[in-house]
């Protein structure tokens, strides 16, 4: 995949979003770091839609982080 044709901002979310799952010991980025990767990423389109949805963004981001933490854990390989 080339990450070139992605804005800044996308990079940046797939960037954090492969460190979540490499700090927490996942071989794979699933849809929860990608989602905790676009939280973290500044205030963007995501976070502005999600509060325009009364979404609490608090809550929402500890409940990822729950998830997060309760997917299996695996050493050595690569990420997919």
């Amino acid at each position: 995949m080339d990450y070139n044709h992605f804005t800044i901002k996308a990079q940046e979310s797939i960037q954090k979003a492969q460190e979540i799952a490499t700090s927490n010991q996942q071989q794979g980025i699933d849809s929860s770091c990608l989602l905790k990767g676009l939280l973290l990423v500044d205030e963007g389109v995501i976070t502005h839609l999600l509060k325009r949805f009364a979404v609490d963004i608090y809550d929402l981001q500890l409940k990822l982080d729950e998830t997060i933490q309760k997917k299996p854990k695996v050493t050595g390989g690569d990420q997919y």
